[in-house]
């Protein structure tokens, strides 16, 4: 029997990583681990394109924001650094709600673990879901988390990815610029 948590379906993965993604949106979706497409061992822009064409083919959108997460939606995908990988995980409004990894130690997910977000849906909702975020983000709220942190590029840089870190670091420092001159 599959387990469940707030009335939802748990999905978990599999393998011994990188198909965490397809438990994350079995269980957003509330479909089959089967249903997903087996993007696991394909190099990040193949993988992308399989997902791409699996959403499309289902009238879905998978958006991935590198910057900001929808922290008061109901469900969402955080991606997080799962020991030497990323790790993608579920996530209800601000809090952790599902690992896909079994026997996750894995408690707590915040602000700060979160590298990307993800929401996955029909066009028409995720553009929704994406001006909403807009308009939070004007009014200043804290229900958008804003995910460019020293940490994360940190990360980036610890795993030979220099270009993201420097991007990172770049928006970082605009933003306490900005922030500074805004007074």
């Amino acid at each position: 029997m599959p387990a469940e948590r707030d009335g939802l379906r748990l999905v978990y993965q599999r393998g011994d990583g990188g198909d965490c993604l397809r438990g994350a949106v079995a269980t957003v979706l509330g479909i089959d681990y089967e249903d997903t497409p087996p993007a696991d061992g394909f190099a990040p822009d193949e993988a992308r394109e399989l997902w791409r064409q699996w959403a499309d083919a289902r009238g879905l959108v998978m958006r991935q924001n590198l910057t900001h997460a929808p922290a008061w939606l109901d469900l969402w995908i955080a991606v997080v650094v799962g020991g030497e990988h990323l790790h993608s995980v579920v996530m209800r409004g601000g809090r952790l709600l599902h690992d896909p990894l079994p026997g996750s130690p894995r408690q707590t997910v915040g602000r700060r673990d979160v590298l990307a977000s993800m929401i996955v849906g029909p066009r028409p909702w995720v553009d929704a879901v994406s001006a909403r975020r807009d308009e939070l983000l004007r009014a200043g709220s804290p229900d958008v988390w804003t995910l460019d942190t020293p940490h994360a590029a940190a990360w980036h840089r610890a795993n030979g990815r220099e270009a993201q870190a420097r991007e990172m670091e770049r928006r970082i420092t605009d933003r306490q610029r900005k922030a500074v001159a805004a007074g």
